[in-house]
C-alpha cells in the first residue's frame, strides 16, 4: 500500500496561494450565479473561506510580535466585548449581520499575516503571476459576459451599462480588479510580448464593469505607470530623454483619445450613466450619505463615541434615515463607515491599522525606488483613496489575498532588496 506523503508547508506555500487568487473565483462565480439567476442562496463561499482560516489561524501567530499583528489582537478582544455593550446600549443590533462582519475582519487580516508570516518562503514572480492570472479570468469572463448579454448587469437592467460577470458585489470587483491592474501592467512592461496582451485583456474586463471605479481607476494606472517607467524607470526602458518625451506625447495623445471615445460612447446612455460620471459625481460620489452619516455621528452618547452603533446598527439606522424604515445603507466611504459603526476609539483603530499596512508599502517605494515599488506604491494609493471615497476597500475578504500579496512582496524587497537581485 502506496503510503500517504502530504507535505504541509507545500500546501501552505505553493498550493493554498493558487486556491486563494484562481479556484476561489470559479466558488464565488458559481455563487454568484446560483444568487442571481437561480434565487438559491448557499454558504459555500463563506464555508470555503471558512475552511481557509481554519487552515491558517493557528499558523501566522508563531514568532510574530509585529505592529499589525498586535493591532489585530487588539481589535479582536474589542469587537467581541463591544458585541454586548452594543446589546445593552439598544443598538439595532443583528447578532448574526455582526457575527458575519467579524468574520470578514477576522478573515481579511488572517489572510494578510498569513502572506506575511511565510514571506521569505514564496517564490517572489509565481505571486505576481497567480495576481495576474486571477485578473485576467475574471476579465476574460467579464469580456464575454458583455459581448453575449450573459452576466450579472453593475446596474441593473433599465440603468447605464457595464458587467460584472457573475459576481454580486459590483464595487469589490472593481476596486479588486483596479488594484490586480497595477501588478498587471507592470508584469507586461516588465515581460513584454504575451503580458501586454494579457494586462490590455485585463483592463478591458474591468473598464466594462461600467462603474466610476472600474473605468477611473484604470486610466490613472495605465497612465502613471507610462509616466513612470519612461521619465524615472532605468530598467524596463532605455532611451534618451528627447525620445523618452517623445513617447509620453505620443502616448498622453493615445490615451486623451481614448478617453474622449469613451466619454461619447457613455453619452449614449441613459441620463443616470451620465449623472454618474459627471465632474460633481466624480468629485464627492457619497456626498449625501456622508452628510446623512456624519449627523448620526454627532448624535454619538458617550459608549456610541467609543465603539459606535455596532456594524448593524448603523447601516440599519442610516438606511431608516436615508431610505426607509427597515431598510439597510451602508455610507460606502470606509473612512466614515468605520467611525458610524465602530466609534472614534474602535473604529480609530480599524482605520488606523489599513493606514499603517498602506503607509509601510509606500515608505518602501521612498526606501527602495524601482518600477516594482512605485506599482506596488500606486496600489497602495488607489486603495485607501477608493476605500475614502468610495468604500468597499476596508475589510474586504475578496481584497485579502492581492493586499497579503503586495504587502508581503513589498516586505520582502525591503528585506532582501530583492528588486536589485532582479535588476528591477
Amino acid at each position: 500500500m502506496a503510503k500517504l506523503n502530504f507535505n504541509i508547508s507545500n500546501f501552505y506555500v505553493n498550493i493554498l496561494p493558487l486556491i486563494l487568487f484562481v479556484y476561489i473565483i470559479v466558488i464565488d462565480s458559481i455563487n454568484g450565479y446560483m444568487q442571481e439567476f437561480l434565487n438559491i442562496y448557499t454558504p459555500v463561499g463563506l464555508l470555503t473561506r471558512g475552511l481557509i482560516l481554519g487552515l491558517i489561524f493557528n499558523v501566522i501567530f508563531k514568532k510574530s510580535h509585529s505592529n499589525i499583528v498586535v493591532l489585530f489582537k487588539i481589535l479582536t478582544y474589542v469587537y467581541l466585548l463591544a458585541i454586548p455593550l452594543w446589546i445593552v446600549n439598544d443598538a439595532q443590533i443583528s447578532l448574526y449581520e455582526e457575527l458575519n462582519y467579524f468574520f470578514k475582519f477576522v478573515y481579511f487580516f488572517v489572510v494578510l499575516l498569513y502572506f506575511y508570516h511565510y514571506r521569505n518562503s514564496f517564490v517572489f514572480e509565481k505571486i505576481i503571476k497567480y495576481i495576474v492570472y486571477s485578473a485576467f479570468i475574471i476579465a476574460l469572463l467579464n469580456i464575454i459576459c458583455f459581448i453575449f448579454g450573459t452576466g450579472i448587469k453593475s446596474y441593473g437592467e433599465d440603468y447605464g451599462f457595464g458587467t460584472k460577470a457573475f459576481y454580486v458585489d459590483g464595487n469589490s470587483l472593481g476596486l479588486y480588479m483596479v488594484l490586480s491592474n497595477c501588478v498587471s501592467t507592470w508584469y507586461a512592461f516588465y515581460k513584454k510580448r504575451k503580458w501586454m496582451l494579457a494586462a490590455i485583456i485585463i483592463t478591458c474586463g474591468t473598464m466594462l464593469i461600467g462603474s466610476r471605479t472600474a473605468i477611473v481607476g484604470s486610466i490613472i494606472v495605465w497612465v502613471s505607470m507610462i509616466l513612470y517607467i519612461l521619465l524615472k524607470s532605468k530598467d524596463i526602458i532605455h532611451m534618451s530623454i528627447l525620445n523618452r518625451i517623445t513617447v509620453c506625447l505620443i502616448m498622453g495623445g493615445v490615451i486623451l483619445y481614448g478617453i474622449y471615445s469613451m466619454t461619447r460612447y457613455i453619452s449614449n446612455f441613459d441620463t443616470y450613466t451620465l449623472a454618474k460620471f459627471s465632474v460633481e459625481s466624480a468629485v464627492s460620489p457619497r456626498e449625501n450619505l456622508i452628510k446623512e452619516g456624519n449627523k448620526l455621528i454627532s448624535d454619538f452618547n458617550i459608549l456610541e463615541t467609543f465603539i459606535g452603533k455596532s456594524r448593524s446598527g448603523g447601516i440599519n439606522e442610516l438606511g431608516a434615515n436615508f431610505l426607509s424604515q427597515g431598510e439597510k445603507k451602508s455610507i460606502e466611504a470606509d473612512f466614515h463607515d468605520m467611525i458610524l459603526c465602530f466609534g472614534w476609539f474602535f473604529g480609530g483603530l480599524m482605520i488606523l491599522v489599513q493606514i499603517l499596512i498602506s503607509v509601510r508599502i509606500i515608505k518602501i517605494f521612498v526606501k527602495h525606488p524601482s518600477s516594482l515599488t512605485f506599482s506596488f506604491c500606486l496600489f497602495s494609493i488607489l486603495w485607501i483613496a477608493t476605500s475614502y471615497m468610495a468604500g468597499h476597500g476596508f475589510n474586504n475578504t475578496m481584497l485579502a489575498p492581492i493586499i497579503g500579496a503586495v504587502y508581503m512582496l513589498s516586505i520582502r524587497i525591503c528585506d532582501n532588496n530583492y528588486d536589485r537581485q532582479i535588476n528591477l
